[in-house]
């Protein structure tokens, strides 16, 4: 592989402008020590774009692109050093003292939660999942959810696979073939260990949207190792803050054997097993000891593949479909209470969000916003990665006064679904109204570079006809008005 030369002219004060939109994009800190990381990523990105070094960093700094071409540079900034069961003793200490505590500690709701902060391409979560079946016996009784997060797309892509080549082992493992299925040059992990595993695309500045999103909280044990060199002072104690907020009681977070600096974790016990150091929430109220013994080896199952055919739509769901569309009809020509009347049978269905979206409008409409507020929510409890329950759910909460927590559910439907162009200009008019002039001006930065790429006459959806040249005109006035606000 070429090596890319470490030397840069390129100007101090763009360094430290892009190191400034690197941290306001991501929480990511390049302070002047470690510029040369930076120009580094800039010279891999523009060997990619096929750009010199100063043609890549000036669109970074003031392209119409400049949002996906900082997200792409953050993919060249982290660092893709990974292994399965990488630091073994640190895995043996996990093994042998914290999950067996966690294991006792839940033996009886037998459900285990961990997050794999940071997981890269995945090596750690499936390595937190092979140990849980060499020590956890009748694991199938068990509810296990390992989540693995990182900021990089491609990592997180693949991680879902869960192919790896014999390097990713380093030196090839005896259970090896207990949990990989071999495939050519690369290994497959087997079914057993990896479906209690999730992957998601995720910055850990954003830790006020998830992971309680998608259904994980009180988490049990939190790994995030190698991840707070990236992070300056006060983003590693926001981020161990909000950590220590979803652990479980006596939950456990392990750090990078350099990131023990006691001064970032408040709220946490240190504890030392085997010279590794763990933070515990809080101390434990006693001490439990395993009343099993801990199985040497899973004892592989066989996996049975079946032959799924979809079934056909049946009458029923094409009656449900026919009822939903009819109610949104009358909905839109203002016939409420004919509109309600048909929400009745769709209701038995206690996993049917849009007839809950649907009544969350009409109570919203009729200025029965207390009623309303529970058809939406209810609507985000059954889909969390529905945008458009999160934006009607937004939408409600601010007409009811709720601003902060309509902006928490508007950057919920924008984590799931980033091209929502409508939801960003919500979320700069919310944050004007709060004051948040920098925020406001992103948001409709953000909403102008989405609606950049679409079509004029296209009618956006979850707006009143709205169509993308009209959201154009405004949205620019307002930033115009914001940016005038700001210099005055």
């Amino acid at each position: 592989m070429e090596n890319l030369k470490t030397k840069s002219n390129l100007p101090e004060q763009d360094l430290e402008h892009l190191s400034r939109l690197i941290l306001d994009r991501t929480g990511l800190s390049f302070p002047q020590s470690k510029w040369s990381d930076l120009q580094r990523g800039v010279q891999s990105l523009a060997k990619v774009l096929s750009l010199n070094e100063e043609e890549c960093l000036q669109k970074l700094l003031s392209s119409a692109n400049q949002l996906y071409l900082l997200d792409q540079l953050t993919n060249h900034l982290a660092i893709k050093e990974t292994y399965f069961f990488r630091d073994p003793h640190v895995f043996s200490v996990l093994e042998e003292h914290i999950l067996p505590n966690i294991i006792a500690r839940k033996r009886h709701e037998m459900s285990l939660s961990i997050w794999s902060a940071g997981c890269c391409t995945g090596e750690e979560a499936y390595s937190l999942s092979i140990a849980l079946h060499r020590i956890l016996p009748r694991i199938r009784d068990w509810k296990i959810r390992i989540l693995g997060t990182d900021i990089n797309p491609n990592f997180i892509e693949i991680a879902k696979q869960g192919r790896y080549k014999r390097w990713s082992f380093r030196e090839p493992p005896h259970w090896l073939n207990k949990f990989f299925t071999p495939e050519g040059d690369y290994f497959q992990v087997l079914q057993d260990i990896k479906s209690p595993v999730e992957f998601r695309r995720h910055n850990l500045r954003d830790l006020d949207i998830f992971p309680s999103m998608v259904g994980f909280e009180n988490f049990d044990l939190i790994l995030c190792r190698n991840v707070f060199i990236y992070f300056d002072k006060e983003q590693i104690k926001r981020t161990t803050s909000r950590f220590r907020q979803i652990l479980d009681p006596e939950g456990f977070l392990l750090t990078g054997s350099s990131e023990n600096a006691l001064e970032y974790f408040e709220g946490f016990q240190q504890r030392m097993y085997d010279s590794v150091c763990f933070y515990q929430k809080k101390d434990p109220v006693e001490k439990i000891t395993p009343d099993f013994d801990p199985l040497p080896l899973l004892v592989q199952t066989s996996i049975v593949e079946s032959n799924f055919e979809p079934a056909e739509i049946s009458h029923e769901e094409i009656a449900k479909n026919n009822l939903l569309q009819k109610m949104n009809e009358l909905f839109k020509d203002n016939h409420y209470l004919a509109a309600r009347s048909l929400a009745m049978p769709l209701l038995k269905d206690p996993k049917n969000a849009s007839v809950r979206i649907m009544l969350a409008q009409i109570s919203a409409n009729e200025r029965d916003l207390n009623q309303a507020v529970k058809w939406s929510r209810e609507a985000v409890d059954i889909d969390v990665l529905d945008a458009n329950a999160h934006y009607v759910h937004a939408l409600i909460l601010a007409e009811s006064g709720l601003i902060k927590e309509a902006l928490k559910s508007l950057g919920k439907a924008l984590y799931v679904n980033p091209t929502f162009a409508l939801a960003y200009f919500v979320m700069g008019t919310l944050q004007q109204k709060e004051g948040e002039k920098d925020k406001a001006r992103r948001s409709f930065q953000r909403t102008l570079n989405l609606l950049e790429k679409m079509d004029g006459g296209t009618v956006l959806s979850g707006s009143d006809n709205m169509n993308v040249k009209q959201l154009n005109e405004i949205a620019g006035k307002m930033l115009a008005r914001t940016e005038e606000n700001a210099n005055g």
